[in-house]
């Protein structure tokens, strides 16, 4: 085996080890997560009223509307209501029928913190905290809501 077969091996394995660890770390948070019975109360309502169910990746951002308006709806205390979306997001993902490779890319954007970003830039839009024109957000507004839809 030459040199550099046995360094692309080497790096194989790492990424496997290094993959492997990033699900072990994203299933114990899923795990902590699924015992809240807010979070099922929740997941269940989502479930109940989505039209739509987690297919692929593509659907994640589609998804997250109807779970974010459903923990809007809730007269939630006591708990953050980004990770209470972070939450249930990860357990739709972790139940749904997506390939393996699928639901790794879908928990690493919650995991990552992209989907929190996104919630936060999707709760400063709504509230009017972007200083644009109003021709600007309008059109923002407009491809956030593609995105979501």
């Amino acid at each position: 085996m030459s040199t550099v077969n046995i360094e692309i091996a080497h790096e194989t394995e790492i990424n496997d080890v290094q993959e492997a660890d990033t699900i072990n770390i994203i299933m114990k948070a899923i795990d902590e997560h699924k015992d809240h019975s807010l979070v099922n109360s929740i997941l269940e309502k989502v479930r109940a009223t989505l039209a739509e169910k987690l297919e692929n990746n593509h659907s994640l951002f589609r998804v997250l509307k109807h779970v974010m308006e459903s923990v809007e709806i809730e007269e939630i205390q006591d708990m953050n209501k980004k990770e209470l979306v972070e939450s249930v997001m990860k357990a739709l993902v972790e139940e749904s029928d997506m390939s393996d490779e699928e639901k790794n890319i879908c928990l690493v954007l919650i995991v990552s913190g992209t989907m929190g970003d996104t919630i936060d830039l999707v709760v400063s839009a709504t509230r009017g905290e972007f200083a644009i024109n109003k021709k600007t957000k309008k059109r923002l507004l407009s491809c956030i809501g593609k995105c979501i839809k």
